[in-house]
């Protein structure tokens, strides 16, 4: 292969690639980490092996691991810092009387009322687990138009009652909640 092919190939074919690994070089280099630094290096030398050996197709099984890789560890980083955290995990470990205060201010800006619910984390992960929540419930013909409002706010229509479970939503989108809320009333 001639330095020019090599040279075209290596630019025409792996921006991405080549973005990634001078990326994670520099940041490795900024925070002194030696886990980045590696990281970047490994993918570099990969994309160099894929341009010499024309297997640009098979680089996809270099990157891919490299972005998960990366994703899990600023998952991590957040997690260690003590910050909040991923929001499903602020989620599934927010005490329920935080769930409480938002369901009562959310009935407090719409007229609703609150009333406890049952939260389930989801079918594939944790199919049994029941989480303590609780809902502001509002008269259901307010199911449609809040699926189509902007922002949709979706809820769960139970015994005749839209019940929006509040463990869902952030403090700010409370606010936001209640204003799609009250714009459906007006219509």
């Amino acid at each position: 292969m001639t330095p020019g092919r090599t040279l075209f190939a290596f630019f025409a074919y792996e921006p991405l690639g080549i973005f990634l690994a001078i990326l994670s070089l520099l940041r490795g280099y900024r925070t002194k980490s030696r886990r980045i630094l590696r990281t970047g290096l490994w993918l570099g030398v990969a994309l160099l092996l894929a341009v010499f050996y024309r297997q640009t197709s098979e680089l996809v099984w270099v990157i891919i691991p490299l972005l998960t890789l990366a994703a899990l560890e600023g998952t991590l980083a957040l997690y260690r810092s003590g910050r909040a955290g991923p929001p499903v995990l602020q989620m599934l470990t927010e005490p329920a009387e935080s769930v409480r205060s938002r369901a009562e201010r959310l009935a407090e800006l719409t007229g609703g009322k609150v009333e406890p619910t049952v939260a389930r984390a989801g079918g594939g992960s944790l199919p049994t687990t029941d989480l303590e929540s609780f809902a502001c419930a509002l008269e259901e013909s307010l199911a449609e138009p809040l699926r189509r409002g902007d922002p949709p706010v979706i809820g769960i229509v139970r015994d005749g009652v839209l019940l929006l479970d509040c463990r869902t939503l952030s403090d700010e989108e409370v606010e936001v909640a209640a204003r799609t809320v009250n714009e459906c009333r007006s219509r």
